[in-house]
């Protein structure tokens, strides 16, 4: 599966690195991307994400951070949020049964994560409006 996806990414003219046989890291449209598969885990299972979207600068605590989070897993199908190491991260997993038309999959799974950071960066933006217009 990570050859299927370096061919994809070949044929884009997308610059990658490869740190690891599990792992693929790259750039598209200003966001990092990190395409991840274990074939000894699970052979069927894939997983892009977008990690360190927001650092929480040590306040894990944060409700208008984890009501983004709800958000954007709760809106967007098959995207999930999490914390990791302080930082909001997103993700998108799909279980295949078949390779064909594989492409596609890795278009939308991108598209996707693009429209969860787009989604969760507006309702930060709107969150960071409305707590600078209170304090005034």
């Amino acid at each position: 599966m990570i050859t299927k996806f370096i061919t994809f990414l070949t044929e884009k003219g997308i610059q990658f690195d490869t740190p690891d046989e599990t792992l693929v890291k790259f750039s598209s449209d200003g966001l990092n991307f990190l395409f991840q598969y274990r074939k000894e885990d699970d052979p069927q299972f894939i997983r892009l994400l977008l990690p360190r979207i927001e650092d929480l600068k040590g306040d894990a605590s944060d409700i208008a951070v984890f009501k983004r989070m709800i958000d954007v897993s709760s809106s967007i199908k098959s995207v999930k949020s999490i914390v990791s190491n302080g930082e909001v991260w997103l993700t998108c997993e799909e279980f295949l049964t078949s390779t064909e038309n594989i492409n596609q999959v890795f278009e939308r799974m991108m598209a996707v994560l693009r429209l969860a950071y787009n989604h969760y960066a507006s309702a930060a933006a709107k969150n960071q409006t409305s707590s600078s217009s209170s304090e005034d």
